[in-house]
């Protein structure tokens, strides 16, 4: 994640409500990691001076999909005298599917 802000001021970066990273900006932007599990989360983000002043929390929703997608499906004609090859290909709705011919892309289409 990455924070802009006021140079010096303090960040406070909470996941679901629990507080995941704290710091000091002291880099524009601010680059912030922490361990986040998946699935849906609700993030948000303050900063506060040297004299407490806290500003509004910026929010930000993040999915966190780590799973692969189930294998393909894949039906072709063993055999066939024709140019252009007709095929069916089943996969999980919302992967994306790359066909390759011998390790060359032709193309990617969106379940």
């Amino acid at each position: 994640m990455e924070i802009q802000g006021e140079l010096g001021s303090f960040y406070d970066v909470q996941c679901d409500g629990l507080t995941v990273a704290t710091g000091s900006v002291y880099l524009q932007p601010q680059t912030v990691a922490f361990a986040i599990s998946e699935g849906i989360h609700q993030l948000s983000v303050t900063l506060a001076d040297n004299f407490g002043n806290r500003s509004a929390a910026v929010t930000a929703s993040v999915t966190v999909d780590r799973t692969a997608p189930e294998t393909p499906t894949l039906t072709v004609p063993s055999l066939t005298n024709q140019k252009i090859a007709t095929m069916s290909v089943g996969a999980e709705p919302g992967s994306t599917l790359t066909v390759a011919d011998n390790g060359i892309n032709l193309g990617d289409q969106q379940v």
